[in-house]
């Protein structure tokens, strides 16, 4: 994409931003519960770092002084109280709110102004959104660098919020976002692909946050990784899995049962996933899902096929709050 003046900005970015450096918290508060308690290599501008994921931490992204998203012609506040027919100032929240009701309603570019707004003022949600519009070119020009911008401003500023914050799914969110540009790169910007700094950014979302979305990319790079760790890209697909994560249960079971894992409780485990992720794929995008668990079934035993199936109906019977809000 065409960068424009936001060049110099962005290498700014590459050359000092999110470097992820753990430190463990003040003593007395409360240890957070993570997916992982072992320690994690990465490389960050060609300098090994080593970054240990254990109990409770806390995390400071080293980030160069960037300008934040352009604004709008006029200030983001006056837009903001212009566009929503306030008579006052907007504080941030109630921008957040009047941009997501001009957005819902189907005025995108009304909402801009607000979400704006909210964002410059500190409200992650507001960035959130903004970024994801630019990233997808929803009510926008498609715009990766300005996405790359909010994402990386919510991972700097809120890294350190508590899992079980209101506010952590989007956090964790933009921390998924941050990391997949950094698997595909920016075209005609300074951002390349990097994937160990992808990896980094993923482990952290998936350890702290618990992320599912996060625990399914770094499953699918220790698969795909040069040296290739079947039993880390199981433990992470799982954790995802668990939690309702489609493609995870899906790459899950067919790592158990065609992978490299051997035995018949292997084979039930993965054609249960498979079974699961089956019944619950719709659309051309999951034929690939349907496909799979087919071809798997009909090479199984029926010994494995009966009890992969008593599972497969367990687990969905047990767990249709994940199934519900799936939407499927």
């Amino acid at each position: 994409m065409k960068t424009g003046d936001r060049e110099t900005s962005v290498d700014a970015v590459e050359r000092g931003a999110v470097f992820i450096i753990l430190r463990p918290r003040a003593q007395g508060k409360k240890a957070q519960a993570c997916g992982r308690d072992e320690p994690f290599r990465a490389s960050s501008g060609g300098q090994n770092m080593r970054i240990t994921v254990s109990g409770c931490f806390s995390v400071v992204m080293m980030c160069a002084a960037l300008a934040g998203p352009a604004a709008a012609q006029d200030s983001a506040a006056e837009a903001a109280a212009r566009m929503s027919g306030a008579g006052h100032d907007l504080s941030p929240g109630e921008a957040l709110r009047a941009g997501t009701r001009f957005y819902y309603a189907g005025e995108k570019e009304r909402a801009l102004d607000s979400l704006r707004f909210a964002a410059e003022n500190g409200h992650p949600l507001a960035a959130w959104k903004l970024g994801r519009m630019y990233s997808r070119g929803d009510g926008v020009k498609e715009d990766d660098i300005k996405a790359f911008e909010y994402f990386r401003e919510i991972a700097s500023n809120y890294a350190d919020d508590s899992p079980s914050s209101p506010r952590a799914p989007f956090i964790a969110s933009a921390f998924v976002e941050l990391g997949s540009y950094y698997l595909t790169g920016i075209n005609d910007s300074a951002i390349q692909p990097n994937v160990a700094r992808a990896r980094e950014i993923f482990s952290y979302a998936a350890s702290y946050f618990g992320d599912a979305d996060a625990q399914y990319h770094l499953g699918m790079l220790y698969l795909d990784d040069s040296d290739r760790d079947v039993r880390m890209a199981a433990r992470w697909l799982k954790l995802a899995a668990k939690k309702g994560h489609l493609k995870a249960q899906a790459r899950l079971g067919e790592l158990l049962y065609t992978g490299d894992f051997h035995g018949f409780d292997n084979k039930v485990t993965g054609l249960m996933w498979l079974t699961v992720a089956q019944r619950r794929a719709s659309g051309a995008e999951d034929a690939w899902i349907m496909e799979l668990q087919e071809r798997s079934f009909s090479l199984a035993d029926e010994s494995v096929r009966r009890r992969s199936t008593r599972l497969a109906d367990t687990w969905m019977q047990a767990n249709p709050s994940l199934i519900a809000d799936s939407g499927q």
